[in-house]
């Protein structure tokens, strides 16, 4: 998996009374990749780690985010050939770490995607990501 950080990803588990956020129900720390890691890299990172998003990085810069689907929907005999930077999404959609579970939640159906990068605002650095999974789960926690 060249170019893939593979730092184990930590779900953050904080008990509160407090409203829940972005940061109590992230990802911390997610595996990213690179963007001229190749798509079969891509692949198999998507497969290993049973994951459906990966944040694509260009050095320590969030560049685009992959998705199952992005890699679906290509030429899978082109997959060894092409790179991430020609199918991952370079519209990011990001939420504050401080961002409420309505705020991600809203974010996610309006823009009909399955995860959000969290972003830490004042380092303007990946810091997690949250997909609608997490939000489901969180819900169900709380019920």
């Amino acid at each position: 998996m060249p170019r893939a950080r593979a730092a184990a990803a930590k779900k953050s588990r904080r008990p509160s009374s407090r409203a829940r956020v972005a940061r109590d129900i992230m990802t911390e720390d997610p595996m990213v990749i690179d963007v001229s890691a190749s798509i079969a890299d891509a692949v198999e990172v998507l497969a290993t780690l049973e994951i459906r998003h990966l944040p694509v990085m260009r050095g320590r810069a969030l560049a685009g985010m992959l998705s199952d689907r992005d890699v679906k929907n290509g030429d899978p005999g082109q997959h060894d050939e092409r790179r991430v930077a020609t199918v991952m999404n370079t519209n990011v959609i990001s939420v504050d770490p401080d961002a409420s579970l309505a705020e991600i939640a809203e974010t996610l159906v309006d823009n009909r995607i399955g995860a959000v990068a969290v972003v830490d605002p004042h380092e303007d650095e990946l810091v997690g990501i949250v997909s609608y999974v997490d939000v489901l789960r969180e819900v169900i926690r709380t019920e």
